[in-house]
């Protein structure tokens, strides 16, 4: 190899953990390079997060399938120059290309060999397949749904996880007939709120979504699908059972140790290997803000910033872009000990002003603190981020309500379910009063 450079960092992928920790290494003054073998930005920005959100922000706006898919395409294509700028702006070499491990500090790219003291895989992950369904013909995966040019007028979602509800939810709101097809006893299973789930149930069977659960496919023949005893026909099939991360070429042969997950990393976001770090899909998790926020700890840890830290998961918001929208923080178990607050969004001004009055906001309060908030309905993906940054911050309840807000405002939902947690709810039926 005749081209040789050498850096600090070299980053091997370029989504949200790849293109944030070059950002933050190279803020704390480091020689980064960074290489994608597609479009900066990753899955999230180009056949994820923000495609699907521009599709969901213009279903909500009354638009066509076909106005739709252009305002996603230039919100992918902004994304993409957002992102470019920022690595520019911030003096990260970008390099353009499929990268090899070649060992523990050099990273082949083509005909060019990249030197780096420490290397960070941040190479994301794909949709998985079921070993007797594979994507193909009839069976999209979610990148080959979003290539769609013209609306499907029936649509079969196998899988009813986050990625499954925001398609069904999205297509249907455009049009297309679609039915949701899951394995287990409701949808979002891994979501530990039963309450949410049977409300998005009971909004998606309203809006004409077929729904079925405890269903198992058990083969698909063209458009054809039979689950649980059903023939089920539809125009396109997506396929939405889950992600597996991806690798680049070469990490066997440095002797990187890899879970069931991805590969196995520390708190810092180690691994078994000195100088080589992991972040973002390639170690499992699947959330575009978690990937981020392991690209900041790896970055300080490895160039020695004086606040380091390790990772923390103890509050960490999930959104499904649904309709209604739903969003998790915290511990959202029934425990004992834990007192619950509800204020459903049929009692909240701004809710009955906008006409979203489907859903609720759910708290778990916990020795006057809150440890975890549930919330679905409108704008649910913006409205957990105070209840995150009370938890985050141990800010007392008292403290919370005691707080005025603007009327009217979504956000005061939020204040009335602490009330009710305490007996004291305003706008909803007190605890206290049975009469």
């Amino acid at each position: 190899m005749s081209d040789e450079h050498f850096y600090d960092l070299v980053i091997i992928g370029g989504g949200p953990g790849g293109y944030v920790c070059a950002i933050r290494a190279a803020q704390l003054g480091g020689r980064v390079a960074l290489i994608e073998k597609a479009d900066l930005g990753g899955v999230c920005a180009n056949a994820g997060c923000i495609p699907t959100k521009a599709l969901h922000a213009s279903a909500d706006k009354g638009l066509s399938f076909e106005e739709a898919k252009k305002r996603m395409k230039n919100a992918v294509a902004r994304s993409n120059k957002g992102v470019e700028f920022l690595l520019k702006s911030n003096n990260v070499d970008v390099v353009k290309g499929e990268a090899k491990l070649v060992s523990v500090n050099q990273v082949e790219v083509g005909e060019k060999l990249i030197n780096g003291t420490n290397i960070v895989i941040a190479t994301g992950s794909c949709d998985a397949e079921l070993p007797h369904i594979r994507f193909g013909g009839h069976v999209l995966s979610g990148p080959g749904l979003l290539n769609l040019e013209t609306m499907p007028e029936t649509l079969a979602v196998i899988g009813g996880g986050y990625i499954g509800c925001e398609f069904a939810s999205i297509f249907n709101s455009f049009g297309s007939k679609v039915s949701i097809i899951e394995a287990d006893g409701r949808l979002l299973p891994r979501i530990g709120e039963n309450e949410i789930a049977e409300t998005l149930e009971k909004c998606m069977k309203r809006k004409g979504i077929d729904v079925f659960t405890n269903c198992k496919v058990d083969s698909v023949n063209g458009n054809q699908i039979i689950a649980g005893g059903r023939r089920i026909e539809a125009v396109k099939i997506l396929l939405s059972v889950g992600r597996k991360p991806v690798f680049p070429a070469g990490l066997d042969k440095i002797g990187v140790n890899v879970g069931k997950q991805g590969i196995l990393v520390d708190e810092k976001m180690k691994t078994n290997i000195g100088g080589v770090y992991a972040i973002g899909d390639a170690v499992g998790g699947g959330l575009a803000h978690v990937a981020s926020a392991y690209g900041i700890v790896a970055a300080e840890n490895i160039l020695g910033y004086e606040n380091k830290k390790g990772m923390d998961y103890s509050v960490i918001p999930s959104c499904v872009f649904t309709f209604p929208e739903i969003a998790t923080v915290g511990d959202i178990k029934e425990n004992e000990g834990v007192k619950i607050g509800k204020c459903p969004f049929i009692a909240n001004g701004k809710a009955n002003a906008m006409g979203e009055t489907d859903g609720f906001v759910k708290v778990f309060v916990k020795d006057g603190n809150l440890i975890g908030a549930a919330i679905i309905g409108v704008h649910a993906s913006d409205l957990i981020a105070e209840p995150a940054l009370a938890i985050r911050t141990k800010l007392g309840v008292d403290k919370i309500t005691g707080t005025i807000r603007a009327h009217p405002t979504l956000s005061e939902a939020f204040a009335e379910a602490l009330l009710d947690s305490a007996g004291m709810g305003i706008h909803v039926k007190s605890k206290n009063n049975n009469k």
